[in-house]
């Protein structure tokens, strides 16, 4: 019996992981429920070319639409006095395509 055989080794390159995200990411608003205003945050790789937030109402009719033109994490403030208290939707678009959806209650 050989007592010197050689033992397997393997190399593990540890690396901390990215600090920001390669696709796009839509937060849930806060405070929610809301009375007056409230922060959507988002994050946009910057190989976003178009990108926008879309406001609609619970039945699907669109309120507002805001481009969004920085890459990056970011945050809209919306402020809701014009609009009733009720259930709203937001979403994510960026190049054309829905990312995500999102419910927000306005008191």
């Amino acid at each position: 019996v050989n007592t010197n055989t050689a033992i397997p080794q393997q190399t593990v390159v540890l690396s901390s992981p990215a600090t920001q995200p390669s696709n796009a990411i839509l937060y849930q608003n806060a405070p929610n429920p809301f009375k007056a205003q409230t922060t959507i945050q988002y994050f946009l790789p910057q190989q976003a070319t178009t990108a926008y937030l879309q406001i609609s109402t619970s039945d699907g009719k669109l309120i507002k639409q805001i481009t969004i033109t920085a890459r990056g994490k970011g945050q809209v403030n919306l402020q809701t006095a014009q609009l009733a208290a009720g259930t709203y939707r937001y979403s994510l678009i960026m190049n054309g395509q829905l990312i995500d959806t999102k419910t927000m209650v306005l008191q």
